[in-house]
């Protein structure tokens, strides 16, 4: 059972991890930026086209972020679950038929 937990963690949890931090630092970076294309504009007069695209930008990103995220995370968990469970009953079967073995032999 440990080993199933162990798979799930590694290749379920860390992975969708990865996922949200990678493009959170995305958006951060987006955001960061955005910031100074402000401060630019600002300086030389309003801008609301250069706002608007920055805009756009963020929403779209927040959009593939949560899309993938979200595509992964319900594509590839019934295969965890899956696998999750199987190595745990293969597990508790080992298990057992080693108690039914050494009962037998005594």
């Amino acid at each position: 059972m440990a080993y199933g937990i162990w798979y799930f963690v590694s290749f379920y949890v860390i992975i969708l991890a990865i996922f949200i931090f990678c493009y959170w630092r995305i958006l951060i970076a987006i955001r960061r930026q955005a910031k100074v294309m402000a401060a630019h504009g600002t300086t030389a007069g309003p801008s609301n086209a250069a706002q608007t695209v920055s805009h756009q930008i963020q929403t779209n990103v927040i959009k593939t972020m949560i899309f993938v995220s979200a595509f992964y995370a319900i594509s590839d968990m019934p295969i965890s679950i899956y696998y999750l469970l199987l190595k745990g009953k293969a597990r508790q079967d080992k298990t057992r038929e080693g108690k039914e073995w050494h009962g037998k032999s005594r």
